[in-house]
């Protein structure tokens, strides 16, 4: 669609900001070159009971990585640890849905989402979430024929509990080292 008006110019991107300020649950912005290595980036707001407040970067030779795909690609979980920490990922695009490309907005706690709803869920460290709510995106997604991932890159928001803080996270797998 093009706006050609000057009314309509000004009134976008005024009306997209407040909407994702209204909302809240946008993930962080990745780097605007894309990710050069393999890493699991965390920043957690003060109350979040996953990271509880705390920032860490985990880079692929610091811990050890899985992954895993389901079957039917619909969901994509990365694993990482460490001597100190264990964290876990798993994204879910809606059922009858591959994991591709794109925002998913209104994710709620997987494996339980209703199943138009994409699925989010980020725990470790012996914490898990009794409910979550958030989104995620796929900005980069490759699987391989036998059903690996070769390469993922996604950034997430997830609220725990139904509070207000909140825990970003930025996950990116390049040219899978961890087969």
């Amino acid at each position: 669609m093009r706006v050609t008006s000057a009314l309509a110019r000004g009134f976008l991107p005024f009306a997209l900001a407040l909407s994702l300020a209204a909302c809240d649950e946008s993930p962080a912005e990745p780097a605007p070159q894309g990710p050069q290595s393999t890493f699991l980036s965390i920043t957690s707001t003060v109350g979040d009971y996953i990271a509880q407040g705390q920032s860490a970067r985990y880079g692929v030779t610091s811990g050890q990585w899985s992954t895993q795909v389901s079957a039917d690609r619909r969901e994509v979980t990365v694993n990482y640890n460490d001597a100190r920490d264990a964290w876990n990922l798993i994204l879910a695009a809606p059922r009858g849905e591959a994991l591709r490309k794109g925002t998913y907005s209104a994710a709620t706690q997987y494996p339980f989402q209703a199943a138009t709803s994409p699925g989010l869920i980020f725990f470790g460290n012996a914490r898990t979430c009794s409910t979550v709510k958030g989104s995620f995106v796929i900005h980069d997604i490759d699987i391989s024929s036998t059903g690996e991932v070769d390469r993922l890159h996604a950034t997430f928001r997830q609220h725990c509990g139904g509070g207000a803080s909140y825990l970003d996270g930025e996950v990116a797998i390049l040219d899978n080292p961890l087969r």
